[in-house]
């Protein structure tokens, strides 16, 4: 097991050093660097919350926020896949891809979702 000042050195990369230079970087290993991880998560909780408040007031101006939705062709085509065939999500996904639905932006999970909720219906 390290000792403390073995930890530190290694920590700071430098070897064990009595003096002024070794007891400037464990001041400033023990006391800067908190202060600087405390100053980055408030400046990312600053961040956030301005975030959230730009979508609040784009949702109150009436804007969409948020992820478009899938279209209803793409979402009826793979409903009817999902009923009609015994293909697996990744054959679904393919058979969409194969008739251009894919380049529509739909990506496998959502396949996958839509697949889901179908099959779980089915008796």
């Amino acid at each position: 097991m390290r000792n403390m000042s073995s930890q530190r050195s290694w920590l700071l990369g430098q070897p064990e050093r009595s003096g002024h230079a070794w007891r400037r970087r464990a001041v400033h290993a023990e006391h800067v660097l908190p202060n600087r991880l405390g100053l980055a998560e408030l400046e990312s909780a600053l961040i956030a919350e301005r975030v959230q408040a730009g979508m609040a007031a784009a949702k109150a101006r009436g804007r969409h926020v948020g992820r478009p939705a899938t279209s209803k062709a793409v979402t009826a085509r793979v409903e009817q896949l999902a009923q009609t065939t015994d293909l697996s999500v990744r054959g679904i996904y393919q058979a969409l891809a194969d008739q251009g639905a894919g380049e529509a932006g739909v990506s496998r999970s959502v396949v996958g979702r839509i697949v889901k909720e179908v099959r779980a219906v089915e008796p």
